[in-house]
């Protein structure tokens, strides 16, 4: 601290560094748009494990339904706060996923997401009726790769609330998305990628 004090311009070059870190942190992580934003403490633009995107969401909570860490699939539905988590992997590999589970999901804009439900989930089925609902609360999360550079279940990015576009198709559906908050640019380029 004696240093510090003894030096003042290095004090205010650094106080400056961390504002200008402070203010672009706010911008990059946001509270999700609508009522979402009112209760879950994820971020968008943040990365989350499975377990701590489900658990944002309100899966487990007051220990009621299955707890975040026995989930797998690439959907959950919360019933406590009317959400269905949307987990994307946007490159998928033959070795990891069956014929079935290929499914082409991709960023068409910034604010635009083409993503596929489950081969079993028709506009008919339980799912499919949710994911056309508007009173129901859609959160999608996107990763590149299933494994990071260590070898392990890599983060998943909060982009944020969705909304219905557009829907059509049957086992899978093919559903278009609305995000309240455009991708990240570096997001968008991975998800815009995959299409082609």
């Amino acid at each position: 601290m004696q240093v510090l004090r003894s030096t003042p311009n290095l004090v205010d070059e650094l106080r400056q560094i961390f504002v200008a870190v402070s203010d672009r942190t706010k911008k990059l992580y946001q509270h999700p748009a609508g009522e979402m934003g009112l209760w879950t403490p994820l971020k968008v633009g943040a990365a989350y494990t499975r377990e701590e995107l489900l658990a944002g969401i309100g899966v487990g909570y007051e220990f009621q339904g299955q707890a975040p860490g026995g989930v797998r699939e690439g959907v959950k539905y919360c019933e406590y706060t009317n959400t269905e988590a949307l987990l994307v992997t946007l490159v998928k590999s033959k070795a990891d996923y069956s014929p079935n589970t290929l499914y082409r999901d991709f960023a068409l804009t910034p604010t635009l997401f083409h993503w596929e439900s489950q081969s079993n989930a028709g506009p008919h089925t339980k799912a499919g009726m949710r994911y056309l609902k508007e009173d129901s609360n859609i959160a999608l999360f996107t990763r590149e790769h299933k494994k990071d550079a260590l070898g392990e279940g890599a983060a998943y990015t909060f982009a944020g609330p969705a909304h219905l576009v557009e829907a059509k198709g049957s086992r899978p559906m093919q559903i278009t998305w609305e995000l309240d908050h455009p991708l990240p640019p570096d997001l968008y380029m991975s998800a815009r990628a995959v299409a082609s």
